[in-house]
């Protein structure tokens, strides 16, 4: 008996974290997704510099530079070089946006809600 109350009290605990976490990721959503067009105000140079090489890569599979697939993308002078991971993850929304803010900023908006859920996940299984 005692075992199918602490089974029952155990899944309430288990739909009320996934409840709170639905709101949260929500929230979180409705805090990034909306106005990434105009906020911030003007887009800067690292996202300027991150669509125009993922642009280029889905154009021509070079970046600006005429680099095949680089690992790490040459910025703005000699030695200033930048991971290519999040300029790889914005090709497909510049694809489907075309150059555009919402298409640079899209990802890193998605990736922010991500990292929630995964926090969550990783909090989860450390604490049981």
């Amino acid at each position: 008996m005692s075992a199918t109350v602490e089974d029952s009290h155990r899944d309430r605990l288990r739909n009320g974290a996934h409840l709170v976490l639905l709101i949260v990721l929500v929230t979180a959503a409705l805090l990034r997704l909306p106005g990434l067009n105009h906020l911030p105000p003007p887009l800067n140079q690292d996202e300027a510099s991150r669509l125009y090489d993922a642009w280029s890569l889905l154009e021509t599979g070079t970046d600006r530079h005429g680099d095949a697939w680089p690992m790490f993308l040459k910025s703005f002078g000699e030695g200033d070089y930048t991971a290519s991971l999040t300029t790889i993850l914005t090709i497909p929304f510049v694809s489907m946006l075309g150059p555009t803010q919402w298409a640079v900023r899209l990802p890193d908006a998605l990736c922010g809600v991500v990292t929630i859920w995964l926090v969550f996940l990783l909090i989860r299984r450390m604490i049981g």
